[in-house]
């Protein structure tokens, strides 16, 4: 009962949210679940601004928490500020080394500041744990592969990758099709897609 009244009030807060600016948010006193679904809801909303002070907030109320500092990765690299990203991605990882989802994140942040190896090491240590479902991270490798100029191992990769993918995958699915025959056919192609 305790939980509704939760989110009843979480409710209540997210219905006020629209006649207030950023300046006056502050949450503090919230419970550090309701800080990420508030964020979440937030970045949804594409409103990063209140997502990234709402995160701090969390933050600040539990600092040994990784959920909170993967989500600021999130924002940083959807703004393309890889840096800042990977700041928070490795903040994360020093809270939780064995999160693959952001060992993958932070491989792709890598790839595009074109750190092929640390990438690599990255997504390979994420690989190694044998995260569920494997397809995605084995893009990532091939992706990483690619870049570094490896066609072989990113052909592999690749290939596994898409006997991996579920049929309901297509997007997922058209993407790897399209960098194996890229890769068949020795065409150059943005490997960040």
């Amino acid at each position: 009962m305790k939980d509704i009244w939760r989110m009843v009030a979480l409710a209540a807060l997210l219905s006020a949210v629209g006649c207030i600016t950023v300046d006056q948010q502050r949450v503090t006193g919230m419970p550090y679940p309701d800080l990420l679904k508030l964020a979440s809801i937030y970045i949804q909303e594409g409103n990063n601004p209140n997502a990234e002070m709402v995160l701090e907030d969390a933050v600040k109320s539990e600092p040994d928490r990784p959920e909170a500092y993967a989500m600021l990765g999130d924002i940083f690299y959807s703004k393309d500020d890889l840096p800042e990203a990977a700041l928070y991605y490795l903040k994360a990882l020093e809270r939780n080394g064995e999160d693959t989802v952001v060992l993958n994140n932070l491989a792709w942040v890598e790839m595009g500041q074109e750190n092929y190896s640390s990438a690599l090491a990255y997504i390979e240590r994420a690989v190694e744990m044998a995260p569920q479902p494997l397809y995605p991270y084995l893009d990532t490798r091939a992706r990483i592969f690619r870049a570094m100029g490896d066609l072989d191992k990113a052909l592999s990769s690749a290939r596994i990758a898409l006997s991996l993918t579920p049929e309901h995958e297509v997007e997922m699915r058209a993407d790897l099709i399209k960098l194996i025959r890229s890769i068949e056919n020795g065409v150059e192609e943005d490997v960040l897609y």
